[in-house]
């Protein structure tokens, strides 16, 4: 540490004992933690259906999405997908996925783990969803690779219904409350539609450094326990 910089905070120090003991400033940042300020939530995920807003922003970032009732139909939903842009048949999903024990078309390949960037299409699953923009929250992990959301130019996205939320801050608070350890992710990603750039003269590109397709498959119900 420099000299001023010591001389500064030397400075600093004695002001803060001063003004309040060690004991209380603690009591108050642990109590600033738990229970965070929060900015207002706009009025357009205030008493709405969350579902619905989530998919209309998302349609509106260049995003598609489709909505399932059971984990049972989300092969067949991914597979439609796939078959009515004539794009391959064939994935890679994210080991997390394979402890859903869901079941694919047979006419769907798909395979779990990480990728390399040799895969067309990538699956994986939401932490969460934010109906304020139609951004996904994706975390990395053991079972949740981070590759897999960039490198496919096809990104298909599973959502469970229940972990659409109206904001940013209430994204954190969902994925706080339902960790698999005792620590946040690694990485946090915020995806709001498929990768774009205007930055070569002012023209739109869509894929330049990230998936060209997002699709999202909503489903009202949640996987069950390996």
């Amino acid at each position: 540490m420099s000299d001023a910089r010591a001389d500064i905070f030397a400075r600093l120090r004695p002001a803060l004992e001063a003004a309040k003991p060690l004991a209380a400033r603690r009591a108050a940042a642990a109590a600033r933690v738990a229970l965070p300020l929060r900015s207002l939530a706009p009025a357009r995920v205030q008493n709405v259906d969350l579902v619905e807003t989530f998919r209309t922003r998302a349609h509106e970032v260049g995003a598609t999405t489709a909505r399932v009732t059971t984990m049972a139909e989300l092969g067949g939903a991914v597979a439609d997908y796939l078959r009515e842009r004539n794009l391959p048949q064939t994935a890679k999903a994210s080991p997390e996925l394979a402890d859903w024990n869901l079941s694919w078309p047979a006419t769907l390949a798909v395979a779990h783990g990480g990728t390399v960037g040799d895969d067309p299409v990538g699956i994986a699953a939401a932490r969460a969803g934010i109906a304020e923009t139609g951004t996904l929250m994706l975390a990395s992990g053991a079972k949740s690779p981070t590759k897999l959301n960039f490198l496919p130019e096809t990104h298909i996205v599973v959502l469970c219904a229940g972990r659409i939320v109206g904001t940013y801050e209430q994204a954190w608070d969902y994925l706080r409350k339902n960790l698999e350890g005792p620590l946040l992710p690694r990485t946090v990603n915020w995806i709001t539609g498929p990768s774009r750039t205007a930055d070569i003269e002012q023209t739109l590109l869509v894929g330049v450094h990230g998936p060209k397709r997002i699709h999202i498959v909503i489903v009202d119900e949640e996987p069950a326990a390996p």
